[in-house]
């Protein structure tokens, strides 16, 4: 392997392709440094509720590292040796059709957006990011092996306020997103449960597409566009409200429509 030194010196007779890394060495120095400062002065977090699960006891584990081990025949095997009735995912990588498979009542899912609008990765702040901060949500969703786009059980919107900065309107998103999935399950256990409804797909964000440049516009536009969205909330909080998908409510989140059995799911 050549030393780095002689990388750069090979592209001195490219000057479009060192132009190139140079940008993309400097983005990334930029996004290294502000992502610090930014946790820094404005972190994310969950307070005390976000280690609710840390105490849990007797609780088997299986610790996997790699690319596409999770759907490894290792991991395969020992979620099939705990025969779940359930499997509740958040964050996780794709899951294929023979883990889907296992669970009797299959896998739920929380994706940090409305996937009729944003799926995939980073939402919260794509939302903000396109002056969209509306869109700014969660849904409880059924997986299928397709990204975000599984028959959704719930969708929210959390209360933003005007000096919400992106950090904080993640963390709104997951606290809400807790709330459903806490519900989701407990009406499985019921044996009731909204008939899951298929949205239409909305624009997929990977993970490459999230570059500094985008990061950099993201935190310089965030107030002016909270507050162009406060001064216009009711016309287009209407809009996207009327789009949700069984909307959910913490008390009696079930009443909006008629329980089906999990069966019928």
């Amino acid at each position: 392997m050549r030393p780095r030194w002689q990388k750069a010196l090979s592209l001195l007779n490219q000057p479009v392709e060192l132009i190139d890394r140079t940008r993309e060495f400097f983005g990334r120095v930029w996004k290294d440094n502000v992502e610090r400062r930014l946790y820094q002065e404005l972190p994310v977090d969950f307070g005390e509720d976000g280690k609710r699960l840390d105490s849990a006891v007797d609780c088997p584990v299986l610790r996997i590292e790699g690319k596409g081990k999770l759907n490894s025949q290792e991991s395969l095997d020992w979620i099939q040796a705990l025969a779940p009735d359930l499997i509740v995912v958040c964050g996780a990588a794709l899951l294929r059709q023979p883990i889907l498979d296992l669970p009797r009542f299959g896998v739920l899912n929380l994706h940090g957006g409305l996937s009729q609008f944003y799926r995939g990765l980073f939402t919260t702040d794509w939302a903000i990011h396109n002056r969209e901060p509306e869109y700014v949500g969660a849904t409880v969703h059924f997986v299928s092996e397709g990204i975000d786009d599984g028959g959704v059980v719930f969708q929210g919107r959390p209360f933003l306020d005007v000096d919400d900065h992106p950090n904080r309107c993640y963390e709104k998103v997951v606290q809400l997103g807790v709330d459903m999935m806490s519900a989701a399950i407990s009406a499985i256990d019921r044996g009731e449960l909204h008939e899951p409804r298929v949205p239409s797909k909305g624009r997929l964000y990977r993970q490459r597409d999230f570059t500094a440049a985008v990061k950099r516009r993201l935190w310089r536009r965030w107030r002016r566009t909270m507050v162009e969205y406060d001064q216009q909330r009711e016309s287009r909080d209407r809009i996207v409200n009327a789009s949700l998908i069984h909307t959910f409510e913490l008390e009696g989140a079930l009443r909006s429509s008629s329980p089906k059995t999990i069966k019928e799911a």
